[in-house]
């Protein structure tokens, strides 16, 4: 894995694939990220700030590139923590370009995401909120080790509540708290 450059065509061509894949508007939907500047408005809209790091910078980007083999192999997903609420914990996410899922690269891949954020970066609260009908997500979070963890308001489905996924030494959601894909802005 390789941090993500927003500057690097490779790397936004690879997330504008997988964002805009067919299985990625069936299991997630369409959010309209078409253009490199569009996804770098996003990922600066969604950067981690509140977290506290131990002998990290206060402000990282922990948006990371899979890539197939080694580090020159071709680009295959991506995995990401973001902050789309000041008042909720940060979310994970994954998403692979197609011909590439089912294969075991999300599990890989976010679990040592996760060994990062939780072992090295000290962060003990981070949320998943995949689809409800997102079997193959819904799976790999719980294989990484996220527990049911209650409800939250998803602004982009008309408020309707959506279960979300935590790690297991959270306290559950009650469904008060909203969420969007866009952050707290709630824009597009």
């Amino acid at each position: 894995m390789v941090y993500k450059d927003g500057s690097n065509p490779d790397h936004t061509d690879c997330e504008l694939a997988i964002l805009n894949s067919a299985t990625a508007h069936a299991k997630m939907g369409d959010y309209g990220i078409r253009t490199p500047q569009q996804l770098n408005d996003l990922h600066e809209t969604l950067k981690v700030r509140n977290v506290k790091y131990h002998g990290l910078p206060t402000e990282i980007d922990p948006n990371m590139m899979v890539r197939l083999g080694d580090k020159d192999g071709p680009l295959i997903g991506t995995v990401s923590l973001a902050e789309r609420s000041k008042e909720l914990p940060p979310d994970m996410g994954w998403g692979f370009i197609e011909g590439q899922m089912g294969m075991g690269y999300a599990t890989e891949a976010s679990r040592e995401l996760l060994r990062f954020l939780t072992m090295d970066c000290g962060i003990k609260e981070i949320l998943v909120w995949p689809d409800p009908g997102n079997i193959a997500s819904n799976r790999v979070a719980q294989k990484i080790g996220f527990v049911p963890g209650g409800d939250v308001i998803n602004l982009d489905k008309g408020g309707k509540l959506v279960p979300v996924l935590m790690l297991p030494d959270m306290t559950k959601l009650d469904g008060t708290k909203s969420i969007s894909f866009y952050g707290d802005s709630g824009a597009k």
